[in-house]
């Protein structure tokens, strides 16, 4: 079972992953975010030191077993690397935005001695077999309750031929469009 730390847990990509830990019995989920109100069991401050020093507390020093990051700040970036255990997993899918300098320096020797993976999500390189894959796991998660729709009152089910069309041209306001695979 793994602790896992949000990078950025009030947005939309975000508070999907709060619950998709959630609803893969993570043993904790720890986020951070300018405020409260994602449902994790614990939301901690912005605040590069105050942050540092709680994540170390609440984690007993062993630090966390996946960071996902949907911020794309790389001080803080390569500050939470330093917060993976052994073999620990560090997920992001921002990158810097506002001209910031996107390189990130990496103590290549802790980064070996702790076997730590750097995985760089794009959804724009997956296959319509991977994505079709993921979207069926998806689609149960929400079938069965342990996924919501952040925000919407109106669950919306579409056919991939109309999801276009009727999903963003002509969405409602409060739905949430989801294409059901067949």
């Amino acid at each position: 079972m793994d602790t896992v730390l949000i990078l950025g847990a009030n947005g939309a990509v975000g508070s999907a992953a709060v619950q998709l830990c959630q609803a893969l019995d993570c043993q904790s989920v720890l986020t951070t975010s300018r405020r409260e109100g994602n449902g994790a069991d614990l939301v901690l401050t912005m605040e590069p030191a105050i942050l540092r020093s709680k994540m170390l507390e609440l984690t007993r020093d062993r630090g966390v077993n996946v960071v996902v990051d949907t911020i794309g700040d790389i001080g803080i970036m390569s500050m939470a690397l330093g917060w993976l255990n052994a073999r620990g997993r560090y997920v992001w899918i921002a990158a810097p935005r506002d001209g910031t300098d996107p390189f990130l320096s990496v103590d290549i020797l802790q980064t070996y001695r702790k076997e730590l993976e750097l995985i760089g999500c794009n959804s724009a390189l997956k296959t319509a077999s991977e994505t079709k894959e993921e979207l069926s796991v998806l689609a149960a998660l929400i079938q069965n309750g342990r996924l919501k729709p952040a925000g919407h009152t109106t669950l919306v089910e579409l056919s991939l031929e109309n999801s276009i069309e009727r999903g963003y041209i002509r969405k409602e306001p409060g739905e949430t469009a989801v294409i059901k695979i067949i």
